[in-house]
Formats: C-alpha cells, structure tokens, sequence
C-alpha cells in the first residue's frame, strides 16, 4: 500500500498492526485531505493525519466512514493553526476533547473571532460613528424631556441592532440613563465580534460596584440570602423600582 503524502498510511502501518486491511478507506481519506491540503508539509499537519487515522480506526466498517467528520477534521486542522499564534492558558484549560470535533470547532471559531476582533469604542460601531447631542442640550421643560425621550428610545433601539442589550434599568430616570449611555457606554472600549450570536449585556446597576441598588430593586430571595450570609448582615430593603421599562432583551 503506498505512502500517502500527509503520511496517513504510514501512521496505520506504525499505530495498527493488525492485518485489518484499510486501504479503502486510506485512498478516500488521501483524495479529501491531499485536494484541500496539497502543499502542506507532513510536520505541519501530522496531528490532522493522526487524528483522521485514530478516527477511522475506531471504525470496525469501511462503511462506517463519515464524510462529514472529515471535513471537521479538516476544519479543525485549519482553526488550529490559525490559532495557534494566540494560545495560551485560558484556551489550554479547556478539554476541547470532551467536545465532538464540530463542537470543538464552534469553540476555536469562537476563540479566534475574539482574538481577531478590533478594540473599537462603542460609538465607533456605527457607521458613521454614532454621535449624540450633550444631556446638558435637552431642556428641563415638558419638550426638553419629551425630546430627550425620544433620541433615548432610537439610541436604545441602535445599541440593540448592534446586539447591546442594557440590563437593570427600572431605577434610572431616562436623563439618567441618557447620560449613563453617553458619558459611560458609548466610549467604552470593547471588542467588537463579527457574525456572532452572542449579545453583550451592559450592567447600568453596576452590581459589582455599588450592590445596593441591586440588591433593592432586582436581586431574587435567593440572592438577598446568599448575600445575606456571605456578609453577615441583611440586604438593604427591597424597593420598587421607578421607571419600569420593557427594553429590546436577550436572556443572559
């Protein structure tokens, strides 16, 4: 049976030596990963090799072969060396091989579209940049305020399409949080991500800082109890909050 040129026969010769015969399977391997990887060396690509060759030899059919799996693999190989220059221990803790290789996949695309993504204040997610007027421009008057509300429900509704979710709103009058979205939220520099599904959900009770509004006005029974014991004195009272609004959401 000849050397296939990413070295897949010689990894079946060397890890099997059973006379099973799987040199079927070796020549549809060799025509997927010679066409898609035709001028890569064997030493860059040996783990793909090895990976594929402990795939099939977990298989007791020819039959059994997935031609989707290999495209995982495929996939997998090109992610990995697309993200090896970023590696480091927050990836290497994780057990990707508890994950299925289409499933390790979405997580090293995931990893990747993170590190690639570019550190962008979040006015500058807009094009053109997203400008607003000063709070200081709206009047205190029934139209200053009525003006202010709109601008903050089309600024609300942006922030959304660009999947920025604000949570943790109903204490803030809508000066407050006009403000708190332009002095706060609109320069904060964060990564931008591209073609994701994920939302990111900006805390306007900064409960990390200041738990007392938390704790007030969202925190459940359970929360006010753990925190309760953690600190040994009660929460504050639980208060009704204010301005209670339905804003555009996405679960946590």
């Amino acid at each position: 049976m000849p050397v296939d040129r990413l070295g897949v026969s010689w990894l079946f010769i060397k890890r099997d030596a059973s006379p099973v015969d799987h040199s079927a399977i070796v020549v549809r391997v060799d025509g997927r990963v010679a066409n898609r990887l035709g001028k890569s060396s064997i030493g860059e690509h040996l783990f793909l090799t090895e990976f594929i060759a402990t795939y099939i030899m977990e298989r007791s059919e020819p039959s059994a072969f997935d031609y989707d799996e290999v495209d995982h693999l495929l996939r997998n190989a090109e992610l990995r060396d697309q993200i090896e220059p970023y590696v480091d221990e927050s990836i290497c803790r994780v057990n990707v091989r508890a994950f299925s290789t289409a499933k390790e996949n979405e997580f090293l695309a995931s990893m990747l579209a993170w590190e690639r993504a570019p550190v962008l204040s979040i006015a500058e997610w807009f094009d053109p940049p997203l400008n607003l007027p000063r709070p200081e421009e709206f009047g205190s008057d029934l139209e200053g305020e009525d003006a202010l509300h709109e601008v903050l429900w089309d600024t609300v509704y942006k922030l959304f399409e660009k999947r920025i979710v604000l949570e943790f709103t109903d204490h803030l009058s809508d000066r407050e949080l006009y403000q708190l979205i332009y002095r706060d939220i609109l320069p904060s520099q964060e990564k931008k991500l591209e073609g994701t599904e994920s939302y990111l959900h900006w805390d306007c009770a900064d409960a990390g800082q200041n738990p007392t509004i938390y704790l007030s006005h969202y925190a459940s029974d359970s929360e006010r109890e753990e925190w309760e014991v953690e600190h040994g004195y009660p929460p504050p009272p639980r208060a009704r909050a204010p301005f209670p609004r339905q804003l555009p959401r996405r679960p946590l």
